[in-house]
């Protein structure tokens, strides 16, 4: 009878539970150099010139940008991903702006949707030129996101330029679900109850 209590136990607490972790990562090892590159089929590139690859990533890995004007996107379903535990989506990504100056009205943007692309949000804005490669991180609290709304998440690359070296280069690209702070403190003080719960009934 003990055994079927504990288990009992167990499941409640672990109920509606996802695990937490990488939902896709791309860091364009794959494409080949050069103008115009064959992305993966989730990425769509739309732009006034070609996008372009090159071994200018982080450690001279293969990076990917639009040029002049364009915008880079990759649309993903989290709804899988994301429940009352795992209710925080992050974004990573390494870029570098080259070329973008203030004067001329350049910018570069992170922007993400929850609504398959009608409005974007900015997470990030570039106007000058950066020289070194930044390491970007974004947490989005997606806990109180509709359904339809976890269903239209996407992110976007974008940027504003008028020659063919205003660039937001983009490397290292990730999304990952992953549990607010409180929420595990919430899973530890149930691990403590459990156990505690435990021990009563084996005694």
């Amino acid at each position: 009878m003990k055994q079927y209590i504990l288990a009992a136990i167990t499941m409640a607490a672990l109920a509606g539970s996802a695990t937490a972790g990488l939902i896709w990562s791309e860091n364009w090892n794959d494409v080949t150099t050069g103008a115009g590159p064959t992305l993966d089929a989730e990425w769509s590139y739309n732009g006034t010139a070609t996008a372009y690859a090159g071994t200018s990533g982080p450690d001279e890995s293969v990076a990917v940008w639009g040029r002049k004007t364009s915008t880079l996107d990759r649309f993903t379903d989290v709804t899988s991903f994301v429940d009352a535990t795992n209710n925080k989506l992050q974004i990573k990504a390494a870029v570098q702006a080259t070329g973008l100056e203030s004067a001329e009205g350049d910018t570069g943007w992170i922007k993400y949707t929850k609504d398959s692309g009608s409005n974007w949000s900015t997470l990030a804005t570039y106007t000058d030129n950066h020289a070194d490669w930044i390491n970007e991180s974004f947490d989005l609290n997606v806990s109180t996101w509709t359904a339809g709304e976890l269903a239209g998440f996407g992110i976007r690359f974008e940027q504003v330029g008028s020659q063919f070296n205003d660039n937001l280069r983009t490397d290292d690209i990730s999304i990952s679900s992953v549990p607010e702070p409180a929420t595990i403190g919430m899973v530890s003080l149930a691990g403590a109850a459990l156990l505690f719960i435990r021990r009563r009934i084996i005694k």
